[in-house]
């Protein structure tokens, strides 16, 4: 947690110390003022008591000024002349600080103390065997081993002391003398745990390294420079002056210098030598590019804008401005491929892309042509104030996805740039929010206008102590519930702050110096803006290392829990050591590891207020650790990111400056990658344990950039998967998740790759790409349901068929087909097997031949299982069904056993396999689970239930998988019903309160679905109708609320409430006279037939995705059930009126697979008096709902179309709807 707040508390010094403010502003600091009326003084200590020189102290006064500051002496004292009144006292040193407020009155002195998180080490410097003066110019240097950076300096007294500032971390610290005769003296692996002050160094003769570090472009840059010895220690570091020139004292022996730009813009240089007394000369030149980049056509006297974007569309700005007009603008770059974009006066133009080799430079000239102007500004929905556009980001697309303009907006909002005469696409991103504006065209001499509206989901309120001071500069982290993600910002200076966030319910903690506040249970919804307004009190500080036994695990993790089990932060260990350090509010926690490793035994720790609880934890995790090098495989890299990852866990770290870098994670099979922007990466496969390490040395690819868009046809397909496969062993190298435009990209080493998207309620797209170095590739996927139709070919088909079929997708069943039994003990092969869950499992392998044979001859194949197992899966050769001449139209493969069916349409079976064009020797496999009963608990408690029927909750999942690895679950059937049925013994009195629903397997929730009950002697029969795949189980409620007592619709409202179809205003109330609205409407429909939600598929001008009802809007758009009005709306909040209800009952019964035309037309619309009022384009539905029996007229004579319905109407119209579909008894 320290390692952010170092930032936010170096921008705190640099604020507080350097506010430019007029001479006068600090007149009464002065000891001989008049106004001084008031003292304040003290003392600035480190925890361990030491008096902290140099530390800064300022006051502030209420409106957070500046009035008086002052730097502590030697003896760690400082002293404040201020007029009287009250002030908040801060004192700063390094990385840490601390506050009080103190009132002083006139001719008063008050005395004000601090004591600082920070560790001083303090030691002696001497020459070895001598007791002579050190040399003039004698330093001690504090060097990060984890970065290679250097840490700290100061100077050593002519007595021989220092003092220097130490963080949690590992460290170097070393003495050195490069003035005549040079000297040189370390101590290495210094924490605050294992620091023994005072230190002594002893300095022995060494040897002098001097030289020239150029860039091999010619272009200059500042330089660090750094020496390791032959385990990669690092012995000393420095920085190049503005010449490239560096000194730097060394041990003797053999050593190795690196040297890099410190923006690290360009791959290492290295050189090795051994040292010996006296100088030792070392030139070493970096391999970085350079750009130069003139203009053409540019007004004279204008402003030029140069921005420079690589393919990830990272901005970079120029090293060094044309000395004169029309000179060239130079850009130091690592190796790759970017454009250019530039502008002057009224003129634009960007440039063809343009590839750096290493050390080589380029030349682009950019022509500056017709240009017109993109302006707008940002807004915040009316409901929420227009603040906070700080972190918004503005990117500006070509129409081949290049990114060639990124802005920020103004202040308040406003944002301009000028761009070449053309088409873009423009997104705008705050947080969970994006809005995108496609093909927008910019004319020649005028302004397109673009003010986008964003919603992102947010905490927002303000930082104070418990007198109401406001706090400025305040750390604020938010804790995911599962303690898995962070995400954090800090006060500004009236304490206020926003913090975006994921949509769910997190724990805030907040942090200011040594006091701390937690608010947990803050639940945000999509979209919506939470105040919470942090309170601060005193905290304690929870510190140790993290080992395996072996050694310390850098970046372990594992949640911090309060009494409640609530997640109140997460310990991330130091990269390197180990180390991990918390500020928690006094009380009792446990640490829980189990994320992290496996671990279940959390640790119990008790907290106090301001003191310090030091207790190691150990872990389970193995270490994956090794070395990156730039392409050419000898020069290690500093900065690489490298992250392994598998379906359960995820970790990442950078590489040290010698390229060497430490992993700990969990015993596993990881896919590591390793990544450098713009420079390339890698990917591999390693196996690690607690008991054997996994050690990778590897140089990087150069990348290329794959881009496209997924779409349902001509719909963008938000929120879609797109997974990326090696193409050679199918190993899964990416996860990537599409934007409300449907759009992704990817950066990969240049390859075959194989691409696939994956959608809820779609069959899923393949594709091979091929990723080419330093190019971007477009590669677009359109997804189809699984009756190879894509989702904009709107209503489904309206053939009839009967219920729990296909609806209109399904072929029709021939009337007399035949059926064949398969035995699976002598048609296929059955083996039994323990898993490693400890679960018994049938497997069964039907063969190809037989199975062939027995679907060309018959319309239904039954295989007969003799009974389940705790998991039962049964293997389908795909090539048995691909023909679609040798197999009957309509044909069904239907596992049975004593106590269950699960129905196979073999069409949807061949429909999906015939899309998975990677795969070779494609294998079905159904796999059926009964869940421990145990679940059934959870279930009646979280739905509120009288009981569950099934004694084992069963869960359906059908798999495809190819014989080169890759594979693929069968999740959504698309339109078509698939069904299943369930054995239940005995008889089933009040049927009106039962029915089959799909659990949520991480909420337990359920969700009705489509079922009915057949009575039988001995057992009753529940068929399920779904058109996915789920968790399912039979349940009995008894639901009701306090306002339908009495009621007409009494006991259907409480009917569809017990099946979990309509829901109440609140828990109590109903309202059944209240207006329904055309989305609440819709989404109970949507409910009644089973179907997944989608708010990736609404198209209408008036609803937003973050909008309650998106989904169920869009999968109505989907199944045909709505189409909303000409002008694009649907008017989600209006009422709807008994004729468009009809409309949609109607609609629904085709999509249910509903024929009304064999009912007996007892009734006709002629016979209401107002039929003349019954509009044209809904006549016809009102008549067949009328006819039988779904919506009957307000009275005997009149039927009233443009009433608007109720809550109860509706209610009772859709039960009878449930009743003649029989998707409920």
């Amino acid at each position: 947690m320290f390692l952010s707040k170092r930032i936010v508390i170096q921008v705190l010094l640099i604020l507080s110390l350097a506010i430019a403010l007029p001479v006068a502003a600090f007149a009464d600091t002065a000891p001989n003022s008049s106004a001084i009326k008031g003292t304040i003084s003290g003392g600035v200590t480190d925890r361990s008591g030491k008096p902290i020189p140099n530390a800064a102290v300022v006051a502030l006064d209420s409106r957070g000024q500046t009035v008086a500051q002052d730097t502590t002496k030697p003896d760690g004292n400082y002293r404040l002349n201020v007029t009287p009144g009250t002030y908040t006292i801060e004192a700063i040193y390094e990385t840490e600080g601390s506050n009080s407020s103190v009132t002083v009155g006139s001719d008063q002195t008050k005395n004000a103390n601090f004591s600082l998180n920070t560790l001083l080490i303090s030691g002696v410097v001497a020459i070895s065997g001598s007791n002579g003066p050190l040399p003039s110019g004698t330093k001690v240097r504090l060097i990060d081993e984890n970065t290679g950076f250097m840490y700290n300096e100061a100077s050593v007294s002519p007595d021989g002391a220092f003092a220097v500032p130490i963080n949690e971390g590992s460290y170097t610290v070393a003495a050195y003398s490069s003035r005549d005769e040079s000297y040189y003296g370390s101590v290495s692996g210094l924490t605050t745990d294992s620091l023994k002050s005072p230190l002594t160094i002893n300095l022995n003769p060494a040897g002098k390294v001097s030289g020239t570090i150029q860039s091999a472009s010619g272009l200059k840059t500042k330089f660090k420079v750094k020496a390791l010895d032959q385990q990669g220690k690092i012995l000393n570091e420095t920085r190049a002056d503005e010449n490239g020139h560096y000194t730097l004292a060394v041990p003797t022996g053999r050593i190795t210098i690196v040297a890099a730009a410190e923006n690290e813009k360009g791959t290492q240089a290295s050189a090795e030598a051994t040292i010996v007394p006296g100088s030792t000369t070392l030139n070493l030149t970096v391999m970085n590019s350079g750009l130069k980049v003139s203009l053409t056509n540019a007004p004279t006297n204008s402003i030029s804008r140069i921005r420079v974007f690589d393919l990830l569309g990272n901005a970079y700005a120029p090293e060094a401005e044309p000395s004169s007009p029309g000179s060239t603008y130079a850009f130091l770059l690592t190796p790759g491929t970017y454009i250019v974009k530039a502008s002057a006066g009224a003129y634009a133009g960007i440039s063809q892309p343009v590839t750096l080799a290493a050390g080589k430079n380029e030349s682009v000239e950019v022509v500056l042509g017709k240009a017109g102007t993109l302006s707008g500004k940002v807004a915040y929905p009316n409901s929420r104030p227009q603040t906070s556009f700080e972190d918004i980001s503005i990117t500006v697309q070509d129409k081949n996805g290049q990114v060639v303009d990124k802005l920020a907006p103004l202040q308040a909002g406003s944002y301009e740039t000028l761009l070449p005469v053309g088409n873009y696409r423009v997104a705008t991103a705050a947080g969970d929010s994006v809005a995108v504006k496609e093909n927008l065209s910019i004319l020649e001499g005028q302004t397109s206008t673009y003010d986008p509206t964003i919603n992102p989901t947010e905490i927002a309120g303000k930082v104070t102590e418990a007198d109401g001071t406001t706090i400025r500069y305040a750390t604020i982290v938010a804790l995911s519930q599962d303690g898995s993600s962070y995400s954090f910002t800090t006060s500004k200076e009236d304490g206020t702050y926003s913090l975006k966030v994921p949509p769910g319910s997190y724990t805030l903690k907040t942090m200011h110096y040594h006091k701390v506040a937690l608010n947990k249970n803050v639940s945000v919804s999509r979209g919506s803006s939470v105040a919470v307004n942090p309170v601060l009190g005193a905290a304690g500080i929870f510190n140790g290392y993290i080992s395996n036994g072996k050694t310390n695990a850098g970046g372990a993790s594992a949640i911090v829990l309060d009494q409640a089990q609530t997640p109140v932060d997460r310990i991330a260990t130091h990269a390197d050591t180990g180390f991990f350090s918390l500020m928690l509010p006094a009380g009792q926690y446990t640490v829980d590891s189990k994320s992290f490793d496996g671990n279940q035994t959390p640790t119990a720790i008790t907290v106090a207020a301001e003191q310090t609880l030091h207790q190691n934890l150990t872990t389970q995790a193995g270490k994956i650790g090794g070395t990156i090098f730039a392409a050419d495989g000898k020069t290690p890299l500093g900065g690489v990111i490298v992250r392994a990852s598998n379906e359960a866990y995820s970790n990442y770290t950078k590489t040290n400056g010698d390229g060497t870098f430490a992993l700990f994670v969990p015993a596993g099979i990881y896919t590591l990658t390793a990544e450098k922007s713009n420079m390339g990466g890698i990917t591999k496969n390693v196996a690690v344990s607690k008991e054997k390490d996994a050690f990778v040395q590897a140089s990087l690819q150069t990348n290329g950039v794959v881009t496209g868009r997924i779409t349902n046809g001509s719909n963008p397909a938000a929120q879609a998967w797109v997974k990326v496969y090696d193409s050679a062993d199918s190993m899964l190298l990416e996860k990537i998740q599409t934007g409300q435009d449907g759009a992704f990209s990817v950066t990969l080493p240049a390859g075959t790759y194989v691409f696939r998207a994956e959608s809820a309620g779609f069959v899923s797209a393949e594709t091979r790409v091929t990723a080419i170095a330093d190019k971007i590739v477009v590669s677009d996927m359109t997804l189809y349901t699984s009756s190879g139709n894509s989702s904009d070919s709107g209503t489904p088909n309206s053939g009839q068929s009967t219920a729990g079929s296909a609806g209109g997708s399904q072929p029709t069943s021939k009337p007399n087909a035949a059926e064949v039994v398969l035995d699976p003990s002598k048609d296929g092969v059955v083996v039994k097997e323990t898993n490693s869950l400890g679960q018994t499992v049938t497997k069964i392998t039907l063969d190809k031949d037989k199975l062939a044979i027995a679907l060309q001859t018959a319309g239904s194949v039954i295989v007969q299982i003799d009974r389940t197992d705790e998991l039962t899966k049964v293997e389908l050769p795909a090539e048995s069904f691909q023909n679609p001449d040798k197999v009957q139209a309509g044909t069904l493969i239907t596992l049975r056993t004593d106590a269950m069916e699960y129905k196979l349409p073999v069409h949807v079976l061949r429909t999906w396999t015939q899309s998975l064009t990677t795969m070779q020797n494609i294998k079905i496999t159904v796999a059926i689970e009964k869940l421990p009963t145990s679940i059934n608990e959870k279930i009646i408690k979280t739905n509120q239930l009288t009981g569950t029927l099934l004694p084992n909750p069963l869960d359906f999942k059908i798999t495809a998988e190819g014989s080169n690895g890759l594979s693929q679950e069968l999740v959504n059937f698309g339109a078509v019903y698939v069904e299943r049925k369930v054995i239940i013994p005995g008889a089933i009195p009040n049927r009106d309160h039962v029915t089959a629903v799909t659990i949520n397997p991480v909420t337990h929730e359920a969700t009705f679905i489509p079922s009915y009950i057949e009575k039988g002697e001995k057992a009753s029969t529940v068929k399920i109708f779904s058109t996915h795949n789920s968790i399912y189980t039979v349940v009995t409620a008894n639901h009701t609320f306090d306002d339908i007592a009495g009621h007409w619709a009494e006991s259907d409202i409480q009917q569809l409430a017990s099946k979990f179809i309509v829901k109440g205003m609140t828990d109590k109330l109903y309202e059944p006279d209240k207006k329904i609205t055309r989305a609440e409407f819709t989404s109970l429909l949507v409910r009644s037939l089973g179907l997944l939600e989608d708010p990736s598929y609404v198209t209408f001008n008036d609803i937003q995705p973050k909008d309650w009802y998106a989904g169920s809007v869009g999968v109505a758009v989907k199944a045909g059930l709505v189409n909303g009005f000409e002008n694009g709306t649907f008017e989600p909040n209006g009422s709807i009126t008994r004729e468009q209800m009809a409309v949609m009952i109607n609609r629904a019964l085709k999509v249910a697979g509903s024929d009304s035309s064999t009912k007996d037309a007892d009734m006709r619309i002629d016979k209401y008096k107002d039929r003349g009022a019954i509009s044209e384009w809904s006549a016809a539905s009102v008549e067949q709902a009328v006819r039988i029996g779904i919506i009957e007229g307000m009275t005997d004579m009149t039927f009233e179309p443009s009433l608007d319905s109720t809550r109860a109407q509706v209610a009772t119209v859709l039960k009878r709807f449930l009743q003649y579909a029989k998707f409920t008894n």
